[in-house]
């Protein structure tokens, strides 16, 4: 999830000297890249994951239908909106249903869609924050849709059934590993020199990619380089990958949380000093 909301300047120079794998979608990975960039690092573009819309055939109107009659849509990520948008829009307007957001990017994906934003978390940009939220609590007999990707966590889903809601999901994109292209090689070839300071994992899915991809030639190097993760769901998941290095959880999942994440990492690993 990108943001274009800063949450201060970074400093100068604070990743002067460092490079870092990037690991987002191809088209969501720019404005962090240069959040980077504009600290003094380098950033190098490894996307390790596919995003592709689902087609539109398999939407049927029995969903349209659900689509029109929703009292609450909630969309799961800036993808969700950008592979909806056009269905949303087609459904006749209604002043009385309600649009969620998970996160900040995906709140600005809808509002620059021209789609109010009614019920969106202060903080936390999670699952539990949004069904934290007080629009969530009294939902027994609501029609909820949820807009997201094939797979993912069923948490939405069972916690709004269990408080009474009708809840239906819409899947409208599809994440698939990537084919291998010759960046792979240049990556690993950093790597054996000792040329990566640190990856970002921003989903579970990237990091089981990541794993795949590198296989056993670059599975020693991801275990032994230290890690940006969004969550301490994600940081969790990290650990059945058994790694050696340090996994840092940024405070949100915005793009200068994950930098200032960084500049932490950094700050607190000290240099191997060779013994005299």
């Amino acid at each position: 999830m990108s943001s274009s909301h800063h949450q201060g300047p970074v400093p100068v120079k604070a990743l002067q000297g460092k490079t870092v794998l990037v690991t987002r979608p191809r088209d969501q990975a720019e404005s962090l890249c240069r959040l980077i960039e504009n600290a003094g690092g380098k950033a190098i573009r490894y996307p390790a994951i596919d995003i592709s819309p689902v087609d539109d055939d398999h939407i049927s109107a029995a969903v349209m239908k659900q689509l029109a009659e929703s009292d609450i849509v909630i969309f799961i990520s800036a993808n969700a909106v950008r592979y909806s948008i056009k269905m949303l829009k087609s459904v006749t307007p209604d002043p009385q249903r309600q649009v969620a957001a998970i996160g900040r990017a995906t709140a600005h994906a809808l509002r620059q869609s021209e789609v109010q934003v009614n019920i969106f978390p202060d903080k936390g940009f999670t699952s539990e924050a949004l069904l934290a939220m007080p629009q969530m609590q009294d939902v027994a007999g609501k029609s909820i849709i949820i807009v997201k990707g094939e797979g993912g966590r069923e948490l939405l889903t069972d916690t709004l059934s269990g408080r009474g809601a009708r809840v239906s999901t819409l899947d409208v994109y599809r994440r698939l590993i990537p084919i291998i292209n010759i960046k792979h090689d240049d990556v690993l070839q950093a790597w054996s020199h000792g040329g990566i300071d640190a990856v970002i994992v921003t989903s579970q899915e990237i990091m089981a990619n990541l794993f795949i991809l590198f296989a056993e030639e670059g599975r020693y190097f991801l275990q032994h380089t230290p890690m940006v993760v969004i969550s301490e769901r994600l940081r969790q998941a990290s650990e059945q990958y058994q790694m050696q290095a340090p996994v840092v959880v940024a405070s949100e999942a915005s793009d200068d949380a994950i930098v200032a994440a960084l500049i932490t990492l950094f700050g607190k690993i000290i240099p191997e000093v060779d013994d005299e």
